[in-house]
């Protein structure tokens, strides 16, 4: 392309309809000249028109130099003369310029007028608009193109459906996603991805709608992982076993490549449907194929399966996962330590606490609570306050868990002098602040041991402001409810006060 050496310094440039006819103004590499806006005012076609952005705020150029400078961009393309920009091209806005009443900001600095405007200067408001996620501003201007006889294309759609997606409107993507396809634009494979994840990640999931996606799709397009695994985890959402067994022999059968997310969402989907054998194979089926999962989902699996009461499908889950050569982390051991409570075995719990320290897995506040759940639930009061005491003992203090997990095996166990060692050591905590949760259980152990003395102590001590005080009487009736003595906040203030 030629370059022209009245371009010199900055000029005015209207690039042709393959460059979105934008007027944009730019420096090119060359020093710019100083000759005076009048001087160049009388210039003819082939003198430069370069000055300073400095020159050009100080005076509002006037209407012949506009016209002289209409005629060098003319001069200019008949001779196709543009010029060259180069990287240290800098864009000034033309509205500063005041030389079209109706221009309009565009995304990245480059202004349009609107009798110049096409499907580009269209999709750059719309990319602009996407990002503030002004939905209804995009829909308005959607219908703006078609009535200005400009079809929006894939990309006009695509990002009011991204839109769409961010601020969770699914029916309006549904109607926008029909009307393009009405409108004969044919979706590509981003527009169908986005599409199959705004129907999966919904609440609750829409997994039909993105399986009818789905299978569109697949007749023009190949599905990537992550939007088969999105698919994969709407149907496990929905409990859908049949529809995700169809994704997953799809993905298989067009070499999709199925990934450890491609697994876990099997795996969940059989989970919810409580086959959790066929659960614990995909974790197997992972290993053989040479994808390594962490702890972490296996830790996942097994609390499910605790919380089903299934704990000797929780101990297969670990067994598979030391097969597999997946070390056990210390969110998986405290999953087992409160799962040993649950069936009421605590010499178990504290086999796999120890264990932990053989390991070399490590302590913390979630361990010593996990154990102490497990001795609550067993009645194990000597036990509890041993570990209490070790707990103590060492750079671990309890924390709100552990003086409330005491105080209810002390109030179940009807132990009045431990309740007061948790309130003595409560008070005296220096890293532990007692949360009104913890203040209320306190007084609430104390009147579930029929100790109406000591509760009024501890009542007094430990009660907030007045301001609070209804809401604290609430919280020591919701926790004697769970301690099995029923009362109402009426007979508890009579009692306390």
């Amino acid at each position: 392309m030629k370059t022209s050496a009245a371009f010199c310094g900055p000029v005015v440039l209207i690039a042709d309809r393959l460059r979105s006819e934008h007027l944009v103004i730019c420096r090119a590499n060359r020093t710019p000249s100083t000759r005076s806006l009048k001087s160049r005012r009388t210039s003819d076609s082939s003198h430069s028109v370069s000055t300073t952005k400095k020159a050009l705020k100080q005076k509002k150029p006037s209407s012949k130099y506009v016209q002289h400078l209409n005629d060098q961009i003319s001069n200019a393309r008949k001779n196709d003369g543009y010029p060259q920009l180069g990287r240290s091209a800098d864009s000034v806005r033309l509205d500063s310029l005041n030389l079209q009443p109706e221009v309009r900001s565009i995304s990245w600095g480059t202004l349009s007028t609107r009798k110049h405007r096409n499907v580009v200067s269209y999709n750059l408001q719309l990319k602009q608009l996407c990002k503030n996620r002004e939905l209804r501003v995009m829909l308005s201007l959607l219908k703006e193109m078609r009535r200005s006889g400009i079809q929006p294309d894939v990309f006009s759609y695509s990002s009011v459906l991204h839109c769409c997606r961010k601020n969770q409107a699914i029916d309006i993507a549904t109607r926008v996603f029909r009307r393009m396809k009405r409108d004969g634009v044919e979706p590509d494979a981003r527009t169908y991805s986005r599409m199959i994840a705004m129907y999966g990640q919904a609440k609750p999931p829409r997994a039909a709608e993105a399986h009818s996606v789905f299978q569109e799709m697949l007749l023009k397009f190949k599905p990537s992982s992550n939007t088969c695994n999105i698919l994969l985890d709407a149907c496990a959402r929905g409990r859908e076993v049949l529809r995700a067994l169809s994704v997953y022999g799809k993905m298989k059968e067009i070499n999709v490549q199925v990934d450890e997310n491609t697994y876990l969402a099997m795996a969940k989907v059989y989970y919810n449907v409580r086959m959790f054998n066929e659960a614990i194979e995909m974790f197997r089926l992972m290993a053989r194929s040479g994808i390594q999962s962490g702890a972490v989902s296996y830790t996942q699996l097994m609390h499910g399966l605790c919380k089903q009461g299934k704990f000797d499908l929780c101990l297969k889950t670990l067994d598979t996962m030391r097969e597999t050569g997946v070390a056990p982390g210390r969110g998986t051991y405290h999953v087992l330590i409160a799962a040993c409570g649950q069936i009421g075995d605590s010499g178990r719990a504290f086999e796999f606490f120890q264990e932990m320290e053989t390991l070399g897995v490590g302590y913390d506040h979630h361990s010593y609570n996990a154990l102490l759940f497990a001795f609550y639930c067993c009645n194990k009061m000597d036990e509890a306050l041993q570990l209490y005491s070790s707990m103590i003992s060492t750079t671990l203090e309890p924390n709100n868990i552990s003086y409330r997990t005491m105080l209810r095996l002390a109030a179940k166990c009807n132990q009045a002098s431990v309740i007061e060692r948790v309130a003595r050591d409560v008070e005296m905590s220096s890293s532990c602040t007692p949360s009104p949760a913890t203040c209320a259980e306190i007084v609430a152990a104390a009147v579930a041991c029929n100790d109406t003395t000591l509760a009024k102590r501890l009542c007094t001590k430990f009660r907030p402001n007045s301001k609070n005080t209804d809401e604290f009487y609430s919280i020591i009736n919701r926790v004697l409810g769970r301690l099995g003595h029923q009362s109402s906040v009426e007979v508890l203030q009579e009692l306390l006060d």
